[in-house]
C-alpha cells in the first residue's frame, strides 16, 4: 500500500491538533486544581482523536442535514461512538501511562471525566471545522459560477457592441445571404463616400 504525501500531511496535521487539545485539557484540569499526569492527558488525546475521527467521518452522511437536525444527530452519534472510544483509549492509557496505580476497572469507572471532556471538545471542534469548510467550499462554487456567468455576459455584450460598430459585418454574419450582400454594399458605399470627402 502506497502512502501519498497529502494523506501523510493530513495525518501529521491531525496529530498536531491532538497535541494542542492535550495542552488545553491539561490546562483546564490544572486550573481547577485537579492533579494531572501530562503523559496520561497526551496519550488520551492521541488515542481519542485517532479513534474518534474515522467513525465520525464514516457516519458523516447521517448528520448531513439542515440545522438544527445536524447538531442533534451529530451529538447523538458522538455520544454513541464515545463509549467504545473511551473504553479502548482507557485500556491503552492503563497499559502505557496510567494516571495512578489502580486497576483497569477502577480507572474506567472513576477516570471518565477527562476523556469525555477531550472527546466532546474534539468532536465539537471537528464538527464546526467541517461545517465551516463545507460552507466555504459551497460559497466558492457559487462565486465561481457567478464569475463564469458574468464572463459569458461580457462576451455576449462585446459581440453585440462589435455588431453595433460594424453594421455591415453584422449583416454579413446574419442568416440571410441577401442581407449580407446589402450590408456589404452599404459599407462599401459609405467607405467610398468618406474617401470622396477627404
Amino acid at each position: 500500500m502506497r502512502v501519498d504525501s497529502k494523506s501523510l500531511t493530513t495525518f501529521f496535521r491531525d496529530q498536531g491538533i491532538y497535541l494542542c487539545l492535550a495542552l488545553v485539557v491539561g490546562a483546564i484540569f490544572w486550573s481547577i486544581g485537579q492533579p494531572v499526569n501530562p503523559f496520561t492527558v497526551l496519550l488520551y488525546s492521541l488515542c481519542i482523536g485517532n479513534f474518534l475521527s474515522p467513525p465520525m467521518q464514516w457516519l458523516h452522511a447521517l448528520y448531513e442535514k439542515p440545522a438544527p437536525y445536524d447538531w442533534i444527530i451529530f451529538l447523538v452519534l458522538l455520544c454513541i461512538v464515545t463509549v467504545p472510544v473511551y473504553l479502548l483509549s482507557t485500556v491503552i492509557v492503563w497499559l502505557i501511562a496510567p494516571p495512578t496505580t489502580q486497576s483497569l476497572g477502577h480507572l474506567i469507572t472513576t477516570g471518565w471525566k477527562m476523556p469525555f471532556l477531550i472527546t466532546i471538545v474534539y468532536g465539537l471542534m471537528n464538527f464546526l471545522y467541517e461545517r465551516s469548510k463545507a460552507r466555504l467550499e459551497r460559497r466558492n462554487v457559487e462565486l465561481q459560477s457567478m464569475v463564469q456567468a458574468g464572463a459569458a455576459r461580457l462576451e455576449i455584450q462585446d459581440e453585440e457592441l462589435q455588431r453595433a460598430r460594424n453594421p455591415g459585418v453584422a449583416a454579413a454574419q446574419g442568416d440571410s445571404p441577401a442581407a449580407g450582400i446589402r450590408g456589404g454594399q452599404r459599407l462599401a458605399a459609405r467607405t467610398r463616400g468618406r474617401r470622396g470627402l477627404l
